[in-house]
């Protein structure tokens, strides 16, 4: 993040510790399997040679992202470049 934030990953189970532990500000929150993070995807999936995803902000939709970037840890990457 530009203004020196962190994005982390709340489902790793040391990271979500850590930002716990820290209570600090700048950090944005995300993840795929909990609505807890302040941003979350949804609805991932991938069909044939397309990964598809919603991606929430605060538990409201705010887009859906069709790409050719293949597997579901991509999901992650796209949801962290968006918190950023």
């Amino acid at each position: 993040i530009a203004d020196g934030g962190v994005v982390a990953n709340l489902d790793c189970p040391a990271t979500r510790r850590a930002v716990d532990a820290a209570a600090v500000r700048g950090v944005e929150s995300i993840s795929l399997r909990t609505d807890s993070a302040r941003w979350c995807a949804t609805g991932v999936e991938q069909n044939g040679a397309e990964l598809r995803l919603r991606i929430a902000f605060r538990g409201r939709e705010e887009c859906r992202v069709r790409t050719r970037i293949l597997g579901r840890h991509q999901a992650l990457n796209i949801l962290a470049a968006a918190a950023a």
